[in-house]
C-alpha cells in the first residue's frame, strides 16, 4: 500500500509512518500535493544479495577461467602472513 504525506505533516506522524513502513507500505512525501520523494521499506537481505551478485560478477570478469597460474619464481617479496 502507498501512503501519501505532505512534508509539513511528517514530523507529527513520524511514529505512524515508521510503523507503516515496517509493515511494508511505501510512503510518498509530497510538497503542495506534488510527489517529491518515495520512502520504501528497507530490505537488508535483498540489497546484500545484490552486492554479492555484483561482486561475484566483477571477480569473474577480473579472473577468467583461462587465467594463467603464476610460478613461485615470479614472486619478488613473499607475504609472511600468507597461510599463517
Amino acid at each position: 500500500m502507498t501512503v501519501a504525506v505532505e512534508m509539513k505533516d511528517v514530523a507529527g506522524r513520524l511514529t505512524e509512518l515508521v510503523k507503516r513502513m515496517q509493515a511494508g507500505d511505501d510512503i510518498v512525501l509530497e510538497q503542495a500535493h506534488q510527489p517529491v520523494a518515495r520512502l520504501v521499506p528497507y530490505d537488508d537481505d535483498s540489497e546484500r544479495q545484490d552486492w554479492l551478485r555484483l561482486a561475484s560478477e566483477r571477480l569473474a570478469q577480473a579472473y577468467g577461467e583461462d587465467e594463467p597460474e603464476y610460478p613461485l619464481r615470479l614472486i619478488k617479496e613473499a607475504n609472511a602472513a600468507y597461510g599463517a
